[in-house]
């Protein structure tokens, strides 16, 4: 079967894309409705007229492409077509094929024009994520990402661990085997994952390198026989580190302040005239010593729960107490930081030892509140035979009102003495773990 000229012009008119045919001195011969369309332009506006009318301003950008035709090579490129009307911007990819003659001579040449505006944004959408992706992997921190092909050669290494890891700047590695930066220990496992990677296996491995441990994933990249990897420490398994770490630090405090307490007591005993003192810093130690024991106990880094820690004081206390004395302790939930919940320690000893020894009370009442605004109010009551002015309470101990003044202070907090009846010391200071 035949094709006539007019079945072609019309299979030409059907084409998708920009279909055209410029002669050699560059008149428009031809041009298919999507041509016309493209230019918004009716036929008589394009056949027959030359180059420079038909494009305007891309004529000059588009010339040497055209004269390249007209030299007998093809022509590829793409434009960026501004809208006339003011609009977005269209692009294009264009080919130009030359027609030459039985003779070899260049007739002119055919304009096979695609509008590709969808896949130029999607293009640049890709970029974009792309760079972001990059940016955003070589700031994770503790992480390090590469690509490698079959015959396991970086293609691509980035991440703040690379270096560390490899020893290496990751634009070193580019080219370069991966085995020959593995360490030692780590080379089997790690090339072993890759290797399974490229069968299109999804694999995941743990390593230990320098006491830390290190989570690695290595993922099939489609059918280009590549593998991705994933690098990033294990941050879990450093914080059970540090725990246990803190844990024994706790354990070693506690033991040395015990060694502290006991050398004091043994103090107090060959020295009577300084035992009154002796025994007073001895409580003190022995309740950040219970301080310390409890961090231990609950694997605590640095915050404290007062709900527990401050009926074990007074316990203590208790225990050492002469003559018969009810407690009457209520501590609500308070979770604080380290260096409160010494202080708070030390000012339940010091009035619950001021109480028991100088006011001779038979009654002590200690209590911690959640109050407005997230603050916390310890009180401490005792009902001392005596009504004690606030000046007296300074000859309870060496130290007295100052120093529960003094603890007030490191906790930004204030105090206020009640001495109608025993004594109510009241201290309401901020709470938290910051």
């Amino acid at each position: 079967m035949t094709i006539s000229p007019r079945d072609l012009e019309r299979i030409a008119q059907l084409a998708p894309g920009m279909l055209g045919y410029w002669d050699r001195q560059l008149i428009c011969r031809f041009a298919n409705q999507a041509y016309l369309l493209f230019f918004g332009r009716e036929p008589e506006a394009l056949i027959g007229r030359h180059a420079s009318v038909v494009l305007g301003k891309l004529f000059e950008l588009n010339r040497p492409y055209m004269e390249g035709a007209l030299r007998g090579e093809t022509q590829h490129f793409e434009r960026e077509i501004p809208d006339p009307s003011g609009g977005p911007s269209r692009f294009t990819e264009a080919r130009y094929v030359p027609d030459v003659g039985l003779d070899g001579v260049v007739c002119g040449f055919v304009a096979m024009v695609t509008d590709i505006t969808e896949r130029h944004a999607l293009e640049v959408e890709l970029r974009a994520r792309k760079q972001l992706m990059r940016l955003s992997l070589e700031n994770l921190p503790r992480s390090a990402t590469f690509l490698v092909d079959a015959s396991l050669r970086y293609l691509m290494a980035q991440g703040p661990l690379f270096k560390e890891f490899t020893q290496q700047e990751p634009h070193a590695l580019i080219g370069q085997r991966m085995e020959d930066y593995v360490s030692p220990a780590n080379r089997e496992l790690f090339v072993e994952g890759v290797r399974r990677a490229l069968n299109g296996e999804s694999v995941q491995v743990s390593v230990l390198r320098g006491g830390r441990s290190f989570d690695c994933t290595f993922q099939p990249v489609g059918p280009s026989k590549q593998v991705l990897g994933f690098v990033h420490e294990d941050t879990e398994h450093l914080a059970r580190l540090m725990r246990v770490q803190n844990q024994e630090l706790h354990h070693r405090v506690k033991n040395n302040l015990q060694m502290v307490s006991s050398l004091l007591r043994l103090q107090a005993r060959v020295a009577p005239a300084a035992a009154e003192a002796l025994k007073s810093s001895q409580a003190r130690i022995e309740g950040i010593a219970l301080l310390h024991e409890q961090l231990y106990v609950t694997a605590s880094v640095d915050s404290v729960e007062l709900e527990a820690y401050l009926p074990r004081v007074i316990a203590a206390l208790a225990a050492n107490a002469s003559g018969a004395v009810r407690f009457d302790v209520s501590c609500a939930p308070a979770l604080v930081s380290l260096e409160i919940a010494v202080v708070c320690g030390l000012l339940v000893n010091e009035l619950v030892t001021n109480a028991l020894k100088h006011a001779k009370a038979s009654e002590i009442g200690v209590t911690l509140e959640v109050i407005e605004g997230g603050r916390l109010q310890l009180r401490v009551v005792d009902d001392g035979a005596q009504a004690i002015s606030p000046e007296a309470l300074t000859r309870r101990d060496g130290m007295g009102v100052g120093l529960v003044r003094d603890l007030t202070r490191q906790l930004r907090g204030e105090c206020s003495f009640d001495t109608s009846r025993g004594l109510n010391v009241t201290i309401t200071f901020p709470g938290g773990v910051g």
